[in-house]
């Protein structure tokens, strides 16, 4: 069919399992030619041969994902520039980061409100954007399949992949969120990326345990027994350690697009700590190891190595509520605890090479101006300025108290630049809450200490924290006017408003 030029063309890619006619039907009633295709290899072949205007497609695609088609499409000179529209789900913050990281220009939820379709193709759709395909290199040449699947593999710039899974990994690690949240979320990634039927992550408690099955597909209990056979084997094998199988309690997660079994499972894939044992364990079954790539092996083994990471973190905080291992005063993070933190980010940082960064605080005249306060008044300050720090710290960075009146952070994928805006941003915010309510004769001092992680010389927590530590350490001992009770209970009484 010869299409003028200024007939206006999209390219419309579907999973035939999602297939909504009415997106066909009100294209077309528009009077725009609509090219289907039913998975992600086909999206991509279209994209280059046909050139449209605009192309909207299912995050879900068979073969290549939406993700994935993103990635070539925006690689490649004919087709950088036309605007990607990604189908999914409702509510889901996951689908709508990788949307972005990918390269797409807009995430329409499912199901799909005419009106807001008819404002995203006025948006983004424009006959003018259509190519002249005479001044493009030839890029229709080979389009096999196989060409399609390893041109989508090249484009995973690992350094790239790396910076926005760690960083998505790490916004979803927060405070607030529960562990099966948390495995909910961290196993969507993997599966946006590397297919599997099962995911398995083991907790282990001194001498118990505890099982998370993560369904991608519909699987009976035998399935899941011979996954916890196969991970408690390795216990025994590699660490030498044996846990009671009914001392192991079990919950089954499922994924939001859960499918129908493919068949029996293939190996078991265990990802797990190399040298020592670890208070984690991840498995996968169908993920088919053995035949990816090698940078698709490395790149699988970065995203677990960090996944392990974010959720021994989280297992390590779990059981510090448990263990009552908290700072006494700001109920918060522990030192202990902060220590724990860092010598599993040190060790993550060396191996892979990402900046981590630590800065410290230090009100150095707070002894001196709170001298007359009885010892509960002093806590519910410390507790009052905490609560400052938190409310200005992202959720992924880590928090303690060092001393009486000091404080550590642990800033992760942060280099010694961005790590100083932190910590400016931070000390001005306490200034801005606590200074209105101080006397005029009496002002905050305030010093910092910041180090970004050398390997080299960082060799150990307490070397990297003493060398973020202020270079001025003494404590201010000039004669200042002390903080009355009064006045204390103003500082609290105006910040809880």
């Amino acid at each position: 069919m010869k299409i003028s030029k200024d007939t206006p063309t999209i390219l419309l890619g579907e999973n035939k399992e999602s297939f909504d006619a009415s997106i066909k039907d009100l294209l077309e009633k528009r009077g725009i030619v609509v090219y289907e295709c039913p998975d992600g290899i086909e999206v991509v072949r279209k994209a280059f041969t046909e050139s449209p205007n605009l192309i909207i497609m299912d995050a879900a695609m068979l073969r290549l994902n939406g993700y994935q088609c993103c990635r070539v499409l925006r690689s490649n000179p004919v087709s950088a520039s036309i605007p990607i529209i990604l189908i999914g789900l409702p509510d889901n913050p996951i689908d709508k980061y990788w949307c972005m990281a990918s390269g797409g220009d807009y995430y329409l939820q499912r199901p799909i409100d005419p009106e807001e379709l008819n404002e995203i193709l006025g948006r983004f759709l424009d006959t003018r954007s259509s190519k002249h395909r005479l001044f493009l290199p030839n890029t229709t040449e080979n389009l096999t399949d196989i060409s399609i699947l390893t041109l989508a593999n090249s484009i995973l710039d690992r350094k790239l992949l790396r910076a926005e899974i760690l960083n998505e990994i790490f916004l979803i690690d927060t405070s607030s969120i529960t562990v099966k949240e948390l495995i909910n979320a961290t196993m969507t990634i993997i599966h946006s990326l590397f297919d599997f039927g099962l995911g398995v992550v083991l907790f282990i408690y001194w001498n118990t345990a505890e099982l998370f099955f993560y369904l991608n597909e519909r699987l009976d209990q035998e399935r899941l027994d011979n996954a916890k056979i196969i991970m408690l084997k390795q216990l025994r094998e590699q660490y030498e350690t044996y846990i009671d199988p009914n001392q192991i309690s079990q919950n089954i997660l499922e994924s939001d697009q859960i499918k129908e079994t493919r068949g029996k499972a293939q190996e078991l894939y265990i990802h797990a700590a190399d040298r020592k044992l670890s208070p984690c364990m991840l498995a996968f079954d169908n993920i088919r190891f053995d035949k990816l790539s090698e940078e698709e092996q490395e790149t699988l083994k970065l995203v677990l190595d960090f996944v392990h990471g974010v959720l021994e973190r989280k297992l390590l905080f779990e059981i510090s509520q448990q263990l009552s291992i908290i700072d006494s005063v700001t109920q918060a993070n522990s030192f202990a605890f902060f220590i724990k933190c860092l010598e599993r980010e040190m060790e993550n940082a060396g191996r892979h090479k990402f900046p981590i960064s630590l800065f410290t605080i230090n009100i150095s005249n707070f002894g001196n101006i709170t001298r007359d306060l009885k010892t509960k008044q002093k806590h519910d300050l410390i507790r009052h300025i905490h609560n400052f720090i938190l409310a200005t710290t992202r959720k992924s960075d880590i928090v303690a108290r060092r001393t009486v009146s000091s404080f550590v952070f642990l800033l992760p994928f942060t280099n010694l630049k961005q790590t100083e805006g932190t910590r400016d941003r931070i000390v001005n915010h306490i200034r801005e809450k606590l200074s209105p309510s101080l006397p005029s004769s009496i002002q905050l001092k305030i010093i910092t200490g910041i180090c970004e992680f050398n390997p080299e010389r960082d060799l150990t927590p307490e070397i990297f924290i003493t060398n973020a530590e202020p270079k001025e350490t003494k404590e201010s001992i000039e004669a200042e006017e002390p903080l009355s009770e009064k006045t204390v209970e103003k500082i609290l009484r105006e910040g809880t408003k």
